[in-house]
């Protein structure tokens, strides 16, 4: 009899029995083992189980079968190792027998299922290379037992991908294996994409400029079942950041998310990745100037943590978050540094430090509303290489989906991938309820009403500009908004171009009186239309009116001092006490 444990999902630690004979595995109530997932086919593996030997073969599932982080069709299954079939791990424990002796009851049995398993790892990382690990492969799980024995027992010793050397026929622990089958060793050029400023030669990847540039590598490589950890021999000044893209499917067609994991220079970097991860792909984003070599992706227990917001699910890793409803994933988002909690009803991320935060809506999301950067004059749709200076926050979704974010304080925004990022420096909410919010909006919808009926434009502007940027939550109330706003401006152009048509006449006639009267009128219509076209206009006819006035002031001034002048010139010598009194009474 075998014993399989289950290691994720609902029904994690559970252990199934099995005696020999074939056993069918799969979501569908008619199975000998049924896990009620659904990355899990209805019919997805079958299990042979021969006294101590287990086979399995993949049915065609899928999502598909993976051991060792390779996807498998058939092969044996080892005591203590693992399998995934689709988002869901599964481990082989032990026999029968086993499990009354308390371990295998010969202890070179032991090392030899030990370098078997291990043997078998390596093969498969190294599956694509051909050469020494295409042949192992062939030797132990064609040929098996003696000639896979043989074959490690040599004298000479062989090198396990991603292992320790086995020397000498003396035996080893267990060893962990390179997800990146080696392509960390930066020996192969054409396997890496690289920025300006980026190179890579002689096993070295080099950054040669202090903003340095980004490594993609152009792999895709299937998901680990837990994390993964980043360890690298790295130069001093340099600052390695690793980007995971994962999907859910090997269909090139279906969406793929971008996570975050913490700097390589920082110490050991771990990140883990979803259950419904099936693959992922690296990039290296380098800062500074330094070299960086010998980089290891190595498997690690995963630290990852569930949430429940309401009636949505998800998980978090650092700064990472995916976010998903029974439609599907609403939105994910990645940063450099920080962590997610639930509170209340809403999401709050606590940067450590200043922190870059991405937030990506998700397909359910977009299915039940745009997602929306607010700013100023309404919001936009997050667009692809928009980029926007001030904006107060994100609004996404729609209907019962509908999330808030507003920012600390107006923050730059920019749109990449789908993802509009922004640089964090304060706790902030994703908020999945905001009826403060609402009541504000309509507060602010009333006042509108208000100012259009007691015409006041300024306030009526205000108070549509306000809901516009931070409040546009109702479609229709917006559109009220828009349309009293539109009646402001329309009476505010033909006040103004009524006052044009006034100004012209009285320049012409040179009255200083009425110059002064419509001066005053246009600069009544600017204070009353703040931040409009029409402002700057009325401001520029205050001015010129203003102006021409001043003038005339001064030329009539100067033309009744220039008579007095004379005046009193003719009275001084006929009549000196009229001319003496006239000057007086001037002074």
């Amino acid at each position: 009899m075998i014993r399989i444990e289950i290691l994720s999902g609902p029904e994690s630690g559970r252990v199934f029995e099995l005696d020999s004979g074939t056993h069918s595995v799969g979501r569908a109530s008619n199975n000998d083992i049924v896990l009620p997932v659904d990355s899990v086919s209805g019919r997805h593996l079958n299990l042979e189980v021969s006294g101590d030997t287990v086979r399995f073969s993949d049915l065609g599932s899928t999502n598909g079968t993976w051991s060792g982080g390779l996807q498998v069709k058939d092969g044996e299954w080892f005591t203590g190792s693992e399998l995934k079939l689709g988002s869901l791990r599964l481990r082989l424990v032990s026999d029968e027998a086993t499990a009354a002796a308390g371990g295998l009851e010969d202890p070179d049995a032991a090392d030899d299922a030990a370098i078997h398993r291990r043997a078998r790892e390596a093969a498969m990382s190294g599956k694509r290379k051909g050469g020494l690990m295409t042949a192992l492969a062939a030797l132990f799980i064609v040929g098996g037992g003696a000639g896979w024995w043989f074959f490690l027992r040599n004298d000479g010793g062989v090198d396990l991908q991603g292992g320790e050397r086995i020397n000498n026929g003396t035996t080893a622990a267990a060893t962990a294996t390179d997800l990146l089958e080696g392509f960390g060793a930066f020996g192969d050029e054409g396997a890496w994409s690289l920025d300006r400023g980026v190179s890579l030669q002689d096993g070295r990847l080099s950054s040669g400029q202090e903003k340095g540039g980004v490594a993609r590598l152009v792999r895709r490589f299937p998901a680990p079942m837990s994390a993964l950890r980043f360890e690298a021999n790295l130069g001093s000044g340099l600052k390695v950041t690793p980007l995971l893209r994962w999907g859910a499917s090997e269909d090139d067609g279906t969406p793929s998310y971008l996570w975050q994991a913490p700097e390589i220079s920082t110490g050991s970097s771990v990140l883990s990745l979803p259950e419904e991860a099936a693959w992922f792909e690296l990039s290296l984003r380098l800062q500074g100037r330094g070299d960086l070599q010998e980089l290891l992706a190595l498997e690690e227990d995963s630290n990852a943590s569930p949430i429940q917001l309401g009636l949505f699910q998800g998980e978090t890793h650092g700064a990472n978050l995916l976010l998903k409803s029974s439609e599907g994933v609403l939105l994910t988002a990645r940063g450099s540094a920080g962590s997610w909690a639930v509170e209340g009803t809403s999401l709050r991320f606590t940067p450590a430090g200043s922190s870059n935060l991405a937030i990506r809506p998700g397909a359910a999301l977009l299915a039940s509303g745009p997602a929306l950067v607010l700013a100023q004059g309404g919001p936009l749709g997050i667009t692809n290489g928009m980029s926007l200076a001030d904006s107060p926050g994100l609004l996404l979704g729609g209907q019962a989906s509908r999330f808030l974010m507003r920012f600390p304080q107006p923050s730059a925004v920019r749109v990449q991938d789908g993802a509009a990022i922004f640089s964090v420096t304060e706790p902030l909410l994703l908020q999945g309820s905001f009826k403060e919010d609402l009541t504000e909006a309509a507060r602010l919808s009333q006042r509108i009403g208000r100012a259009q009926r007691e015409r006041n434009d300024r306030e009526l502007l205000e108070a549509t500009d306000e809901l516009l940027r931070d409040y546009p939550f109702d479609e229709d109330k917006i559109q009220e908004a828009l349309l009293a706003a539109r009646g402001s401006l329309e009476s505010g152009r033909a006040r103004l171009q009524d006052l044009q048509e006034r100004a012209s006449a009285v320049l012409f006639a040179g009255s200083v009186q009425a110059m002064h009267a419509l001066a005053d009128e246009s600069a009544a219509l600017a204070a009353s239309l703040p931040g409009t076209e029409i402002a700057p206009e009325a401001s520029g006819l205050q001015l010129v009116l203003q102006s021409a006035a001043d003038a005339l002031d001064e030329e009539q001034s100067a033309a009744r001092e220039a008579y007095r002048a004379r005046l009193e010139g003719a009275l001084a010598g006929p009549y000196p006490a009229l001319a003496a009194w006239l000057q007086k009474e001037v002074q």
